[in-house]
């Protein structure tokens, strides 16, 4: 359908939430003797969030079934269930339609009529701290308890049930509901000028419920001494600890979405496990993990000015290693090393190795099973058809919805060993200056994630194209159409997709690398007030990511296989290429550059400050040129803030009273053009114009 008479979704969608947020928090100190220190602390945080959105259409997987009975099938029989002629039927059908009319299945329908869904969520956290620190025997310690927990509750208000919503379509009389009537003929892309009845839309509507927990729990002992021996460049220092925590989660979803109340279709009887319009099935979900830790460092003066060593001024190493035990996945301890040299007064080179981990998060671990409706590329049907002449270009073959079905079990921490280099130069003719730079180099392995349903496909097209196929991709017998389709093709018949296996896995390795940069001066007084000036960049030069197992073919084999099928050009075919693996520079959010600043400006009570930030260009992988396949171009950004204050200093009851006006976005820069949800890409950008802000802050 032509764009243009679509509905637009943004007359019913909220740009940003409605926020309410409240704080409250308290902290008590007591010294039980000249070195023992009692302390403790609790918070209180509580939000609340409100945001409209646009009703859900079915998932194309999950069509409604409107029987030959139903009031306003313009399919349906010639006479109603109390013998009255039917006055919805379309007259003219022919002999392909019998006197008993036709069942339908109903597939993208939007209840516009219903309204918009209505969003709150609201989060109550609580953190409660307490512990001993102190200095015995010439050690410092710190040893305490701290136990936090967040609740959450989303709230969706006037959500479709599809149970609800095809019982309403398949009555018998004027109180069903009619999805066969809508919109509006003066305004194509907003609204309902002919919704059904209050009462039936009231029937089909309900509220839809997602409650959440996570606590942490945690004890810790630490103890440090800056002077454990000496050596002839200085004090040696060493710092230990022990650390047990044990982190719960529970995701409690609405009986409608966890598998309670499920959905089964009046015509064909397929069933799915939500019965929520638009929502694929989610079972509640929950997990407890216990970790055991330890760590240990010392900082080692090897060499220092008195000791009067040319071009070293000082030298000093700092040696690490932490040790944590899973109860859930297996135990890990990662090193690390670096050193400080100083060849001469004002310049310090320095470097660090280390090795790390991250443990997969509990839902990875204890996802017992979650499927997902997505819609993705046919690869194999698709290569078919353009073989046989049916398509002309891959990007006409369309997409088909595909169940993903995720599960989590026996994954491993992902590991990293990184490395980095830099100088700090601090010029003594240059008095409150300090330049550095830094570059570095991450490489992670047996990273945590889903292969992902597109990619799956893919490598069934692989597979299927040497005589096999991808074991993840569960397919019905192909039909005789089908078989017909893949005569002579040299690609192994397949049939409809039933369902895609995507389960969690430690996947892909990835390489990142890049430059750091700074900028920090003060400016010497001269009369007219304190000046700072900061200036960070950050420039990255590669992240990489190399495929696993599954991954490989789709960089190795797939080019080469179609390059192989005469019947294909290589313009046909741009748009089929999988995502996610090669290099991945200034793709999916990955700037090449990441530019922030700050200027200060203060002279007695009256601060000016000013702050900028850039962020440069990437590519949108989600749009594709038609006319060279390339990714669509999503500008570089630049905002600036700025902000002044005064604060009150005078023996009044006003004292210590600080009063900011400040501007954000003063220039009103609006959000570069992306092929996302509100039209901009949301973890770089952001729609918010030019704001204004007023603070006052009072010390006593």
């Amino acid at each position: 359908m032509d764009s243009d008479l679509r509905y637009d979704s943004n007359t019913d969608r909220s740009l940003y939430s409605e926020k309410d947020r409240y704080n409250i928090s308290a902290l008590f100190n007591h010294e039980l003797s000249d070195a023992v220190e009692f302390y403790a602390e609790g918070s209180f945080y509580r939000s609340k969030s409100t945001r409209v959105r646009e009703q859900s259409g079915p998932l194309s997987a999950v069509p409604l079934g409107v029987l030959s009975s139903a009031y306003y099938n313009p399919l349906g029989a010639t006479t109603l269930l109390d013998g009255s002629p039917n006055p919805n039927r379309l007259d003219g059908l022919g002999s392909g339609v019998s006197d008993s009319g036709r069942d339908l299945l109903l597939e993208n329908y939007r209840v516009i009529d219903a309204g918009p869904r209505s969003i709150t969520v609201s989060k109550n956290t609580y953190r409660v701290v307490a512990g001993l620190k102190g200095d015995l025997w010439g050690w410092d310690f710190d040893t305490g308890f701290l136990y936090s927990q967040a609740n959450t509750t989303d709230l969706a208000r006037n959500r479709i049930s599809s149970s609800l919503l095809q019982d309403a379509i398949n009555r018998n009389d004027a109180t069903a509901y009619n999805p066969f009537n809508g919109g509006c003929l003066d305004n194509v892309n907003v609204g309902d000028c002919t919704p059904s009845n209050a009462q039936v839309l009231e029937d089909i509507s309900i509220d839809v419920f997602r409650k959440g927990e996570t606590t942490l729990a945690l004890a810790d002992f630490k103890v440090s001494r800056p002077d454990i021996f000496t050596l002839p460049a200085g004090d040696v220092g060493l710092a230990g600890g022990i650390e047990f925590r044990r982190e719960t989660f529970l995701d409690d979803r609405d009986p409608r979405l966890d598998g309670t109340i499920t959905f089964t279709n009046a015509v064909n009887g397929a069933t799915n496990g939500s019965d929520v319009v638009g929502s694929s099935p989610t079972p509640d979900t929950s997990g407890n993990r216990e970790v055991y830790s330890a760590f240990v460092e010392t900082f080692v003066p090897l060499i220092s000015e008195d000791m009067e060593i040319p071009l070293v001024h000082s030298l000093n190493l700092q040696l690490a290693g932490r040790f944590e035990s899973f109860s859930d996945t297996s135990s890990t301890f990662v090193p690390r090393a670096a050193a400080a040299w100083t060849p001469f007064s004002g310049v310090i080179l320095r470097g660090a190795w280390s090795r790390g981990f991250r443990a997969p998060n509990l839902i990875q671990v204890n996802d017992t099973g979650t499927t997902r409706s997505n819609s993705e590329r046919p690869a194999v049907e698709c290569v078919a058809e353009l073989i046989k002449g049916i398509e002309t270009d891959a990007g006409d073959c369309g997409t088909r919805s595909v169940v993903d079905y995720r599960t989590g079990d026996d994954l491993e921490p992902e590991k990293s060993q990184s490395i980095n280099f830099g100088v700090v130069v601090s010029p003594a003719f240059i008095p409150g200056l300090t330049l550095t730079a830094d570059y570095w180099r991450v490489k992670q392995t047996g990273i945590v994630g889903i292969f992902g349903a597109q990619n799956a496909l893919y490598l069934d097209l692989v597979e299927r194209l040497q005589g096999r196929s991808n074991p993840n991709v569960v397919r019905a017998d192909p039909d005789a159409d089908q078989l017909d389709l893949y005569a002579g093709t040299g690609i192994l018949p397949a049939g409809d997709i039933i369902e895609i296996l995507n389960p969690y896995r430690n996947l892909d390795s990835r390489v990142s690398k890049g430059f750091d940069f700074g900028v920090f001066y003060t400016v010497p007084d001269f009369g007219l007030g304190k000046f700072k000036l900061t200036l960070n960049a950050a420039r990255l030069k590669s992240i990489y990511q190399t495929p696993g197992a599954d991954g490989l073919p789709l960089l190795t084999e797939l080019p080469d296989l179609l390059a192989a099928i005469p019947e294909v050009s290589a313009g046909s075919i741009a748009t089929l290429r999988p995502e996610g693996f090669g290099e991945q520079l200034e793709l999916d959010g990955r700037p090449k550059w990441r530019l922030s600043g700050s200027l200060n400006w203060r002279s007695g009570p009256v601060s000016v400050n000013l702050f900028g930030r850039y962020v440069g260009k990437i590519f949108d992988v989600g749009a594709v040129q038609d006319d060279t396949g390339a990714f669509y171009r999503v500008d570089d950004w630049f905002t600036m803030n700025a902000s002044i204050s005064y604060t009150i200093n005078n023996d009044t009851a006003l004292d210590g009273t600080r009063l900011k006006f400040g501007f954000n976005n003063i220039f009103d820069e609006e959000p570069p053009l992306s092929d996302e949800l509100f039209g901009f890409d949301g973890a770089l950008h952001s729609a918010r114009g030019r704001q204004f802000r007023f603070e006052i802050q009072k010390k006593f």
